[in-house]
């Protein structure tokens, strides 16, 4: 179960989303901005103070369980004018960039330079110091701001999800309609085929001499071989289920992403069956739509 309530009937969601928020607790300003773009896989990323870093595992479940997938990096920042502890020394720290300095040195046959501490102690993390946990940000305050950008984030993706199924719903239609015209087209594609079939058979003198009854049956068996009937049977079928899908569940990318690839097998089929430049005029037109759909598919939550 998820903090943000999902329906059946629900549009369908783009994996592109933005959110922000700001909270203020006392001496503690916590900022948390939230990225999404498309991905095959749940790729979050996290930035978070230092303070809060062993809770970074907590807050990566709280985001997969709100955006599901996407490429999501989550940045979170802490303004604080809590007083902090007196820094510390690292002598660790400043050792193991002298050893790197002098290796450096002696591989450059360079001296090391006899005011090397100066520059070692200006040198990140040589010098520590901390937040008095006794005045942190309290977690909850952090974790209910991270919270209510990953909210915005999902109405955003809803936003863009509402405009993407529109243009969904008018490709899919677009396809319907041209196999429409396939349809009108198919009918005077096979008797213009038996026609031409019995005409050269005139020309050619051989008409009489042949035996009807064999003749129909090789006909019928030609024109098996051109029959697209069973293909636009499917590619009807499958247009209608993505359009089933499309309105019904929300969570359905991948799903429409097969039935895409199916709609794809039958459209390239009619083409190379039919052997009629109308027809396949009409399928390089249903392949183009297919084409965007496709495209649009992989930003589909």
């Amino acid at each position: 179960m998820t903090i943000f309530g999902r329906k059946k009937g629900d549009m369908l969601k783009s994996m592109t989303g933005f959110g922000k928020a700001e909270s203020a607790h006392g001496a503690h300003k916590v900022r948390v901005e939230v990225k999404s773009l498309n991905s095959k896989q749940a790729d979050v990323s996290v930035k978070l103070p230092l303070a809060y870093r062993e809770r970074e595992m907590e807050l990566r479940n709280e985001v997969t369980q709100a955006l599901v997938r996407g490429k999501i990096d989550v940045f979170v920042s802490l303004d604080s004018d809590a007083p902090v502890t007196d820094a510390v020394l690292q002598p660790q720290v400043a050792e193991a960039y002298y050893r790197q300095i002098e290796t450096l040195a002696a591989r450059l046959g360079l001296p090391v330079p006899e005011d090397i501490l100066n520059s070692l102690l200006r040198f990140p993390d040589v010098f520590s110091s901390a937040p008095d946990e006794s005045a942190l940000c309290p977690w909850e305050e952090v974790l209910g701001c991270v919270r209510s950008a990953l909210s915005q984030t999902d109405d955003f993706r809803r936003r863009e999800g509402q405009a993407l199924t529109s243009d969904l719903m008018t490709r899919v239609r677009s396809i319907m309609s041209f196999l429409e015209r396939v349809e009108i087209m198919d009918t005077r594609r096979m008797d213009a085929v038996r026609s031409r079939i019995r005409v050269h058979l005139e020309e050619s003198g051989a008409s009489g001499a042949i035996d009807q009854n064999r003749f129909e049956q090789e006909l019928i068996y030609y024109l098996e071989k051109m029959d697209i009937t069973e293909e636009k049977v499917r590619l009807g079928n499958h247009c209608a289920f993505f359009l089933e899908t499309l309105d019904g569940e929300e969570l359905a990318g991948r799903k429409l992403g097969f039935i895409a690839q199916e709609m794809g097998r039958e459209i390239n089929t009619m083409g190379s069956k039919a052997s009629d430049s109308e027809v396949q005029q009409v399928v390089v037109a249903m392949k183009d739509e297919l084409e965007k759909i496709k495209e649009q598919l992989l930003n589909i939550l």
